[in-house]
């Protein structure tokens, strides 16, 4: 059974309230749980709080990731929620990764993630980025950073199971210049435990991984995922905690699509 999650959200929160079935897990962040401990009480004492991500903003890989790492924050956020394991981006390293190459990347991801499991004593899911948005502020990535292969290398040498980012997929696809299907089909699909699905959006002439309400691509790429794994958890990524997610914290959109998902785990 695929159990369903959805973004923790002022209107989500509001609308369990009302409607405690609406979903099965509420996602967060380390920082978000441990922020709001008292607001969330009965969920993390139902065992409904879905972790996700670090404390800090770094992720295995990238260059800050020993400086910021912060191992008691994590750990009392993981015993409050009760996690089975830890999910967490993949991070590349500021530097000018061409001249280092995708085997030194490699090697600097799996050896974070080591920390992570030893610190934690989870298990460590890895996730696909959006990679060389420049909506995002940010310098455009050597190409085998995006490329599903090197993804698949990477997931494989860590040993680790697979989060599969559908907006993130659609976006790097995009940048990439090949339809997302193509890129979707060389990515570790057999090691995946949970998808995170979401609407991208055109930003300045470029699609960039906005969280917006998910559309039909959207839906057919989850149908198309799930016909190829069967994941123990689905989360919606609409909204969240910050104050620019509050336009996409609908109530409304919010039923929509968990309506939707839940016909399509059926």
């Amino acid at each position: 059974m695929t159990l369903l999650a959805a973004n923790c959200s002022p209107a989500l929160l509001a609308l369990l309230e009302r409607e405690p079935d609406l979903v099965d897990l509420v996602k967060m962040y380390p920082r978000t749980l441990l922020a709001h401990q008292d607001a969330l009480r009965g969920l993390y004492q139902a065992g409904r709080i879905l972790l996700h991500g670090l404390v800090q903003t770094s992720s295995p890989g990238d260059d800050r990731f020993a400086g910021e790492f912060d191992p008691h924050s994590l750990l009392q956020a993981i015993k409050l929620a009760g996690s089975r394991y830890l999910s967490v981006h993949l991070g590349y390293p500021a530097m000018d990764l061409e001249a280092v190459g995708a085997d030194i990347v490699l090697e600097r991801i799996v050896a974070d993630v080591r920390i992570l499991e030893a610190t934690t004593l989870l298990p460590v899911h890895l996730e696909n980025e959006p990679v060389g948005v420049p909506a995002l502020g940010q310098p455009a990535f050597p190409a085998f950073t995006g490329d599903p292969r090197f993804i698949s290398r990477v997931v494989d040498a860590a040993g680790c199971q697979f989060l599969l980012d559908l907006a993130h997929a659609q976006v790097t696809s995009w940048y990439r210049g090949e339809t997302v299907g193509d890129y979707l089909s060389w990515l570790p699909l057999d090691r995946v435990e949970e998808i995170h699905i979401s609407g991208p959006a055109v930003v300045d002439g470029v699609l960039d991984d906005w969280h917006e309400e998910i559309g039909g691509e959207g839906y057919e790429l989850l149908r198309w995922a799930l016909h190829r794994c069967r994941p123990r958890v689905l989360t919606l990524e609409y909204g969240g905690m910050r104050e620019q997610d509050q336009i996409r914290s609908d109530p409304g959109a919010l039923r929509r699509q968990m309506g939707r998902l839940r016909e399509l785990l059926d």
